[in-house]
């Protein structure tokens, strides 16, 4: 093996982590900011709702600059809460859409400018939006998910699929899928990976 090549195969510490948060639920998320917490607990302080997020004025800044649409998380409940949890991802609308809950996972203020601090809230973001991604490419491959009654009845769907849909690894199609979960019009809606598939199933 050359040098180049197993630098490039080594995994730095925060590779490891955007991975692992990832495939990790929502509920689970708060070790990522415990992690963080011990080494610099001074370097964030948790964004109120309703508090405009910097990171979303970040965003539409480099937006005009690139001549795009801005990408904002939606705060705001499009659907009615449900007893069974909080969906990483709404899928709502005619024709329906799938945009990341802004409120499903942990949302911070960088305070001191400390780097890892920084890199843990741009990585919560990213995680969103990849999970929006994936949900957005599902739904394009079977739309009847969205009004679907009984989620379990609607065929699977090839990770390879979604994967070529997205531009994302395989690996990463599996990882989003036994973690994130999504509302429907019915209800809250899993993932069911099963060899080579995701499949659904009402939570």
């Amino acid at each position: 093996m050359t040098d180049d090549l197993a630098k490039r195969l080594v995994m730095t510490p925060q590779l490891q982590m955007a991975i692992r948060m990832l495939q990790t639920p929502a509920s689970e998320l708060g070790a990522f900011v415990d992690e963080l917490r011990a080494t610099a607990p001074d370097s964030f302080v948790e964004l109120p709702v309703g508090e405009p997020d910097p990171y979303d004025e970040l965003e539409r800044a480099a937006a005009i600059d690139e001549e795009r649409e801005p990408y904002f998380l939606l705060d705001d409940s499009p659907l009615p809460a449900v007893a069974t949890g909080t969906p990483d991802v709404w899928v709502f609308g005619n024709p329906p859409q799938a945009r990341a809950n802004g409120r499903a996972f942990p949302r911070f203020q960088v305070v001191d400018g400390n780097r890892d601090a920084r890199w843990l809230v741009r990585a919560f973001r990213q995680r969103a939006k990849t999970y929006e991604r994936v949900v957005s490419a599902m739904l394009a491959l079977r739309p009847a998910i969205a009004i679907a009654m009984q989620p379990e009845q609607i065929e699977p769907v090839k990770i390879r699929d979604v994967a070529e849909a997205v531009g994302m690894h395989e690996s990463t199609i599996d990882r989003v899928a036994r973690a994130c979960r999504f509302q429907t019009i019915h209800g809250l809606v899993a993932f069911a990976v099963t060899r080579g598939r995701l499949g659904f199933r009402g939570v």
